[in-house]
């Protein structure tokens, strides 16, 4: 009866935004306010000092083993959901812990009985990517599901007895921490009897989720432990596309729950779905919900390999390789090719072993994150970044390796990201195991362009807010000599000229001169657009007449690792003072 090793979950980049309050201009003067610059990575020789230290026990753990095919042994579900165990075993291992936090289900104990089946005939664990398949496939709706201890006799043989076994399955189980569902299966070969317990630590409750759609979008409502701060879901489309999922309505109102509706292809056997949710006043984004669905409805109990050909092989590829093959895909959806951010791939090297190592506290698992996305070795100036981590047997090919990091949604949507310029890559390769570990780090930079768009998006945020209260839309006005002022503030900005709170204060004085009246401005900054809510406030948010002008700009803050987005609002009530 062993231990099984844990299970990495990948990691994505969420948000951070701060805001310097309005100054007026051409009337009195406002208390002036310092920008706040929200950076909350740590700094490069913090990280330089960690990649240095050795790692414990990385490469620790239970071996994988790659298979091109398995059918499941079944039966199988129709749906995801967590429904009580019901067979005597489960009843019996329920019976070992306290009620609440530990529970035995049927959908853990079909994973239990799956992946016990695959570890009878092969003697190793399945490899991540048909894990995660027979996991969703038997409506676990939990990541990472995993065999946490079993034990071993000849056919016949009472190999699951809860009270005669207790103490070597609850010390099994010491490495589990938190909310859990649990499963548990006994598997006969005619020739050995083996007995699986499975775990997966519970990140969300879930609502029951049919695997055959009922039209083109699944519903997925679900609550998290704590307050909500953002919440990410993709799904696989075809061979290897990924859509994003849209917000939908919650359960209730309640600061823990989310909705999730995500857009199906109606030809897909089947597809994946993976959530991830951050906790409020978090910048990392956990994996909590991975499901599988059957939009053509065919709802096959059968797994195949992926493979992505391409033009690199090898026995152990390299990062190199690994870029090469991902550039491939991109390649074919018509995207912009990563170049290689060498020496961060090198700090990313360093960093990895201590993110993949099960005693790593959780608190330095997410200090390492921000320190990989920090790029600080990364050349140019970082607008947003995206993190993620796969593992595959390492005696697989590239094309096959490939095709298991992209049966996670997730790793598709990093890897097809259209505007990540650059990437850091590494692998951590653990012969203990068979495993590869791959880290994937992409950065989007900041490039010379316009951002009409975005500026359109905060003043139709404006009059969204501004609707809520009851007054009208914003008058938007600017016309080509202020649209060359804005510009020329945007440049000396940009290329370090001079600061963002002087630059409001030039806008400012510009527009009261050519208006004659009292104009105020404010100045927000955030590290990302996407996702970000302005918080709106003053005459800006509840004058009844308002007109006003946006520009958006990018700058980087001396000592900083990111650049900022940087918002320009100015604003008047005609008439007033």
């Amino acid at each position: 009866m062993s231990p099984h090793s844990s299970r990495i979950s990948p990691w994505l980049f969420v948000f951070a935004s701060s805001l310097v309050a309005c100054r007026p201009a051409g009337g009195s003067r406002a208390p002036e306010s310092k920008l706040r610059i929200e950076q909350p990575f740590p700094a490069l020789a913090q990280l330089e000092a960690i990649a240095k230290e050795p790692a414990a026990s990385a490469d620790t753990g239970n071996p994988v083993r790659g298979v091109e095919a398995w059918t499941a042994t079944g039966p199988l579900p129709t749906a995801a959901a967590t429904t009580p165990g019901q067979s005597a075993e489960a009843k019996a291992l329920a019976a070992l812990f306290d009620p609440g936090e530990r529970a035995v289900t049927q959908e853990m104990s079909c994973f239990a009985r799956e992946a016990g089946a695959f570890m009878l005939k092969h003697g190793a664990q399945p490899s991540v990517d048909l894990a995660a398949w027979m996991g969703a496939r038997c409506g676990v709706g939990h990541p990472n599901p995993m065999i946490a201890v079993w034990n071993r006799g000849p056919t016949g043989a009472k190999v699951f007895d809860a009270q005669r076994d207790r103490e070597r399955i609850l010390g099994g189980l010491k490495v589990v921490e938190g909310p859990a569902d649990f499963g548990v299966a006994v598997v006969d070969d005619g020739t050995t009897a083996m007995s699986f317990v499975a775990v997966a630590l519970r990140r969300a409750q879930f609502e029951r989720v049919e695997m055959i759609p009922e039209s083109g979008h699944v519903s997925i409502r679900g609550r998290a432990p704590g307050p909500v701060g953002s919440v990410l879901g993709y799904i696989t489309q075809g061979e290897h596309g990924v859509a994003r999922c849209a917000p939908a309505p919650a359960p209730d109102a309640g600061a823990n729950a989310f909705g999730m509706s995500c857009p199906v292809d109606p030809k897909d056997a089947g597809a994946a779905i993976e959530v991830m949710v951050a906790p409020q006043g978090s910048l990392l984004a956990d994996q909590s919900l991975s499901l599988w669905v059957s939009p053509d409805g065919s709802m096959s109990d059968a797994w195949t390999a992926r493979r992505v050909a391409v033009p690199v092989g090898g026995d152990e590829p390299d990062a190199l390789a690994w870029l090469t093959a991902i550039n491939t895909i991109r390649e074919q959806r018509d995207l912009a090719p990563w170049t290689h951010a060498d020496a961060q791939s090198t700090l990313v090297g360093g960093l990895l072993p201590h993110i993949i190592t099960r005693g790593t506290p959780p608190e330095r698992r997410n200090q390492i994150a921000l320190g990989m996305l920090a790029g600080w070795k990364v050349q140019g100036s970082i607008r947003n970044g995206t993190f993620g981590l796969s593992a595959v047997p390492r005696d697989i090919p590239l094309d096959r390796a490939l095709g298991a990091a992209m049966a996670s949604p997730a790793f598709r949507a990093i890897a097809t990201t259209p505007d990540t310029n650059t990437a850091a890559i590494a692998l951590h390769r653990s012969a203990a195991t068979n495993l590869a570990h791959i880290a994937v780090v992409g950065y989007a930079l900041f490039t010379a362009r316009d951002y009409f768009a975005e500026e359109e998006w905060f003043l139709d945020q404006l009059d969204a807010d501004r609707a809520a209260r009851g007054l009208p839309p914003v008058e938007r006005v600017g016309g080509p000599k202020d649209r060359a002022v804005l510009d020329a503030a945007a440049t000396r900005v940009r290329e370090g000229e001079s600061n963002p709170e002087e630059e409001l204060d030039v806008l400012l004085q510009h527009f009261a001169t050519a208006t004659g009246q009292q104009v105020r401005g404010m100045v927000y900054t955030t590290l990302t657009l996407d996702g970000y809510r302005p918080p709106f406030e003053g005459p800006l948010a509840s004058a009844t007449g308002v007109v006003a002008i946006v520009k958006i700009a990018d700058w980087h803050p001396k000592g900083s690792a990111w650049g900022q987005h940087v918002i320009y609002v100015v604003y008047a009530v005609p008439g007033e003072g």
